[in-house]
């Protein structure tokens, strides 16, 4: 659900007998008044849109995306592995007044049940992959965690302004194995990046097992593309998206991999190997556009957005066409 801290930005209309002129455009004994500054938070998934007052020319904003979903544990000797937090970015960026910037927030990875995949998150999420399915040594093996989705602020012309990534989901156990299955890579690292648009950090690496023979988990988002899936089943990501979780053979009791997260660009897909537990979805890259200034990458628990503009003050309403009257004589 959408949290507003001010009223919309509309034209308030006010008779003017006692009100002087300083207080607005007077037209006809009315005043259209200006609006104040706004500041604006974001909590649900979803689009959303956003009017810049006039008089503004940057916005301290804060947007978060997404945590990936935890992989299962079905029939194994542990539990699925848990997914990761989604990347959270700070920054004062620069828009023009009187435009609409799009607000994207992304969804939660699902998480995954027995052997059936957690499902991506909106925004770019990918799904966790399907546990094998064969009882026989300790039951199906479980479902990989879904990724999260990115959640951003998008400008009039379409560019991104912030991304902030999704967390990757978690790896699924597999039948009869001891082993820990890997955890999905968060929306941040330490690792930053430049691009002709902007700057941002790369997500993280999902995480594989500890034991031998295991899938491993997906590659990061960077500044320049998507995580590479884990090997051997894991799927890359292509673009936005995250990549999708590796699914074993319905023959095997092994645990799937966790799907990737959404961002600037996604995290691959955690792969699985048969017999053994699955690696974690990988972490999407975040990004801020040239011009932001005091920009910061971490993580976080929820997703949302958060949008303050700077200085800007009065409505954005179009000037009154003022109609000479007509004399007929």
């Amino acid at each position: 659900m959408r949290v507003a801290t001010r009223e919309p930005w509309r034209p308030v209309l006010a008779v003017a007998a006692t009100v002087g002129m300083s207080a607005g455009l007077a037209l006809g004994g009315l005043i259209l008044a200006a609006g104040p500054a706004a500041s604006d938070s974001f909590s649900s998934p979803g689009t959303f849109q956003e009017l810049v007052p006039a008089g503004a020319t940057t916005a301290t904003v804060s947007a978060a995306g997404a945590p990936g979903g935890a992989g299962s544990a079905s029939g194994g000797a542990g539990a699925g592995a848990s997914g990761a937090a989604g990347g959270l970015v700070t920054a004062t960026i620069p828009v023009v007044a009187c435009t609409t910037l799009t607000v994207q927030v992304g969804g939660s990875g699902g998480n995954a049940s027995g052997s059936s995949l957690g499902a991506g998150g909106s925004n770019g999420g990918a799904d966790g992959g399907t546990g094998g399915t064969n009882t026989v040594a300790g039951g199906p093996g479980g479902g990989g965690g879904g990724g999260g989705g990115a959640s951003q602020i998008i400008d009039a012309s379409g560019h991104q302004l912030v991304v902030a990534a999704g967390g990757g989901g978690g790896g699924g156990q597999s039948a009869g194995e001891a082993a820990t299955p890997g955890a999905g890579g968060s929306g941040a690292s330490l690792t930053g990046f430049t691009t002709g648009a902007g700057t941002g950090v790369d997500g993280t690496v999902g995480f594989d097992t500890s034991s031998g023979g295991v899938g491993s988990g997906g590659g990061a988002g960077s500044g320049t593309g998507g995580g590479a899936g884990g090997t051997p089943t894991g799927t890359a990501s292509v673009g936005t998206t995250g990549g999708t979780g590796g699914s074993p053979p319905s023959s095997t009791n092994a645990g799937a991999g966790g799907g990737g997260g959404g961002g600037f660009f996604g995290g691959g897909g955690g792969s699985n190997v048969s017999g053994a537990s699955a690696g974690g979805g990988g972490g999407a890259s975040d990004f801020v556009v040239n011009g932001a200034t005091g920009a910061g990458f971490a993580t976080a628990a929820a997703a949302g957005a958060t949008i303050t503009f700077n200085g800007g003050s009065g409505s954005c309403a179009p000037a009154p066409v003022i109609v000479a009257p007509r004399f007929t004589g």
